[in-house]
């Protein structure tokens, strides 16, 4: 319950000692996150072996979000492009979505990382010979894998929502592009309405929105 109040709801320890007391069992908040800490110490096996199952996956989805860790200072690292040693500050939430034929595998790690980082150190668990893996992500350099090769697919909610906060500046270009991503998504809603599976969905995106997409990409060009 100390690990759900902290980490699930997002409770400062401050308030979890509080509501403690509320219950009628004070413990302090310094002895709360002793216990999570020992918690996380038995869990650590199962977390690891959840990459191993994660990295087997024929999609990924990854993300950031920026976060404050008080006790993190910046370090020195390598990047992984350029093995070039650069001072990072930047500590982010990464989360990785692993999609396996029956399951679904949703990692966190919290650091001076980026969620290419955090996929880059599930994918070390993945068994040679399996088919190259998806890789669904917005367009920010930091997110592809660099230990194997995936087949990219940028978030196009991510560049709409993009087009649509200049939408004040350039009206008749986000209407041009938000008739595109219309007809898009309602191509989409009939691949589910339909309850298509991957494959059709694909197929059907290829005839359907392709074309789209096609002329959306000339007219920017």
């Amino acid at each position: 319950m100390i690990g759900l109040i902290k980490y699930f709801f997002g409770t400062p320890w401050f308030r979890a000692e509080k509501l403690q007391s509320l219950l009628g069992l004070p413990v302090t908040a310094s002895t709360l996150c002793d216990q999570c800490r020992t918690l996380s110490k038995a869990l650590d096996p199962i977390y690891r072996l959840l990459f191993a199952e994660a990295a087997q996956g024929w999609l990924f989805y990854s993300d950031d979000t920026g976060i404050r860790i008080l006790a993190l200072k910046a370090e020195v690292k390598t990047q992984r492009k350029t093995q070039k040693e650069v001072l990072r500050t930047g500590v982010h939430t990464s989360c990785v979505i692993s999609e396996l034929s029956e399951n679904r595998v949703i990692l966190f790690k919290s650091g001076i990382i980026h969620a290419g980082e955090f996929l880059d150190e599930i994918l070390l668990y993945r068994k040679i010979g399996l088919p190259t893996p998806l890789h669904m992500s917005d367009g920010s350099s930091c997110n592809p894998a660099t230990v194997i090769q995936t087949l990219q697919a940028n978030c196009n909610a991510h560049a709409k929502r993009k087009i649509d906060e200049q939408k004040d500046l350039f009206p008749e270009h986000q209407a041009f592009v938000k008739a595109i991503y219309k007809k898009v998504y309602e191509y989409d809603a009939d691949t589910k309405r339909l309850g298509m599976d991957p494959k059709r969905r694909l197929l059907y995106h290829e005839e359907h929105s392709k074309p789209l997409m096609d002329k959306m990409f000339e007219w920017m060009q």
